[in-house]
């Protein structure tokens, strides 16, 4: 009796695992599949936003610098897509991204001539703000994205679709280094040291040219939602 027991026990297991196992196999197939196409769709997307901006941006001031540019000038203007407008939480405006993350601007230097007023004066920023005539390009942050939006982002032809493309940064954001991601690309890629050297406490990577599948990996490697892109345009 016992023996018909486990047999019938052993032979249900094995009818359950023939049944569960290729669900469970299509489940997991279709989440993935999934979250595939929510990344790929997003970046589309996220493509078609910043030609928008950059091109409402470049309408706006034409050749002029940018002088006093930030993310409140951009949401005090008409520069965004309707679907990214500003939203306020707990009091604090920000303009979303696709990714659940943030989108801001900053200025940034186009040429060396512009970089070296900057730090020649950086010690005394009420004159620096008497004598620059602003800066010739500008930066574009995104948040909060995982590996694979960032790797994704890193990869795509940006000068492509825009001629006033410059470069990109790509880097994942640590409890010890919550600066990274920026400075690479605001202060050296520029119009005019494509042969420049630099070293800096920043460890995100740089390009004028998308990234190479190898390189996004290394730039891209967060856990979570720690990743950022930056993209600088003139």
């Amino acid at each position: 009796m016992k023996k018909t027991y486990r047999s019938f026990s052993l032979d249900a297991f094995i009818y359950f695992l023939h049944i569960f196992v290729p669900v469970l196999l299509v489940i997991t197939g279709l989440y993935f599949a999934y979250f595939h196409f929510l990344a790929d769709y997003r970046v589309s997307k996220t493509k078609n936003d910043i030609i928008f901006i950059t091109q409402n941006i470049r309408n706006n001031y034409g050749t002029s610098n940018f002088r006093s540019f930030d993310t409140a000038t951009i949401m005090s203007g008409s520069y965004l897509p309707y679907e990214l407008e500003p939203q306020t939480v707990d009091g604090v405006t920000y303009i979303p991204n696709r990714f659940g993350g943030r989108m801001y601007f900053y200025e940034a230097f186009k040429t060396r001539v512009e970089r070296s007023l900057f730090f020649s004066l950086y010690r005394d920023p009420e004159k620096y703000q008497k004598v620059y005539p602003g800066v010739g390009a500008y930066v574009i942050l995104l948040t909060n994205l995982n590996s694979s939006e960032c790797r994704k982002l890193a990869q795509v032809d940006w000068k492509k679709d825009n001629s006033n493309y410059m470069g990109i940064e790509a880097a994942f954001l640590t409890p010890d280094d919550l600066g990274n991601g920026l400075y690479n690309l605001r202060t050296h890629i520029l119009e005019d040291n494509f042969e420049e050297q630099h070293h800096t406490k920043d460890k995100g990577l740089t390009s004028r040219i998308p990234f190479t599948h190898k390189k996004a990996r290394k730039a891209c490697g967060c856990t979570w939602r720690s990743c950022t892109i930056a993209l600088k345009f003139y």
